[in-house]
């Protein structure tokens, strides 16, 4: 009885020793806390914001980025709630372009919009070095 314990706790031990070498790293959109708010850690994007103005059935949606990178694609795509805000899908891509200045402003316009339901910008960049290798993206919500 004693030899069988002995074993099992053997094997055990050995199990649990090698679970930590199958831990999974950390992706490099880790999350720091700031300020309260827990936002993703850039590499080359240094903020990016996204809004909209509703005019009567017209949407202009715009997009604010800073960026370091050699390259970056701005989309801004108007996205629309068909149960009163709880939840977003795409609607239409208003805008998606390549931008090698560092302060990126883009603005976009949607005319003929159902009034019924919600909308909201949602503005993706993706950033790009000198040899055109991806290093960087993040998403924003109006």
């Amino acid at each position: 009885m004693k030899k069988s314990v002995s074993i099992l706790m053997a094997i055990f031990l050995l199990v649990a020793m090698a679970v930590p070498a199958y831990a999974m790293s950390v992706s490099t959109e880790s999350i720091s806390m700031e300020g309260g708010v827990i936002s993703p850690r850039y590499v080359a994007i240094n903020s990016i914001s996204a809004f909209i103005t509703m005019r009567s059935n017209t949407a202009t949606c715009s997009a604010n980025v800073s960026q370091s990178g050699a390259r970056a694609n701005v989309k801004i795509i108007l996205q629309r709630s068909t149960n009163g805000g709880s939840t977003f899908s795409d609607f239409a891509t208003l805008l998606n372009k390549d931008y090698t200045t560092r302060s990126i402003s883009a603005e976009a316009s949607r005319t003929g919009l159902d009034t019924s339901f919600r909308y909201r910008t949602k503005v993706v960049v993706t950033v790009y070095d000198a040899s055109g290798r991806q290093i960087d993206s993040g998403t924003a919500f109006s």
